[in-house]
Formats: structure tokens, C-alpha cells, sequence
């Protein structure tokens, strides 16, 4: 008899122990599944958090290209206007230059007339 309870009480021991050895291991296990889950929802995170500041740089390339693009742009016009006007220029000095020139032809042309005509014959 007493062997009989004393092989109970060893059963009921060992169950006791496998009990706290298989709480202690599940316990374990949701530890790890919860440090896993924050594992990787951190991973998800900082992959957020790249893709998000890789899409911003970008827009801040392009907006910055574009920027380039548009003073270009701006110099450009300028020039052609400073062309225009520069061009626009040389043919209005074309046109005075002609003008003084067709004057002088007929400043040249009317004085001798006028000399003449006051002269004394």
C-alpha cells in the first residue's frame, strides 16, 4: 500500500511538473510569438517609413527638375527678348542710319540750290 501511494504522489508529481514545464513553454511561446509580432511589425514600419521618405525625395527631385526646367525656360524667353530687341534695334538703326543719309543727300542736294538762289547774278 504504501508503495501504491507513493507511486501516486510520484504521478502526481511528474503530472504537476510537465504542467508547470508545459505552461512555462506556452508561456514561452506567446512570449516569442508577441517579440516576433513587434519584430515585425518594426520591420513593417521602417519599410513604411523608407518607401514614405523614397516617395518624398522624389517629389522634391521632381519638383526641383521642374523648377530648373521652368528658369531655363525664363532665360530662354529673356534672351529671344533681348534678341528681339537687340534685332528690332538694328533695324531701327538701319532705318534712322538710312534716314540721316537720305537727309544729308538732300541737305547736300538743296544747299548749292539755295546758294544759287542767293547769289547775285
Amino acid at each position: 500500500m504504501m508503495e501504491l501511494k507513493r507511486s501516486g504522489l510520484r504521478k502526481r508529481r511528474r503530472r504537476r511538473r510537465r504542467r508547470r514545464r508545459r505552461r512555462k513553454k506556452e508561456e514561452g511561446e506567446e512570449e516569442e510569438e508577441k517579440v516576433e509580432e513587434e519584430k515585425e511589425e518594426e520591420r513593417r514600419r521602417r519599410w513604411r517609413r523608407r518607401r514614405r521618405r523614397w516617395r518624398e525625395k522624389k517629389k522634391k527631385k521632381k519638383k526641383k527638375v521642374e523648377k530648373k526646367k521652368e528658369e531655363e525656360e525664363e532665360v530662354e524667353e529673356e534672351e529671344e527678348e533681348e534678341e528681339e530687341e537687340e534685332g528690332g534695334g538694328e533695324e531701327e538703326k538701319k532705318k534712322k542710319k538710312k534716314e540721316e543719309e537720305e537727309e544729308e543727300e538732300e541737305e547736300g542736294i538743296m544747299k548749292p540750290l539755295q546758294e544759287n538762289h542767293l547769289q547775285p547774278q
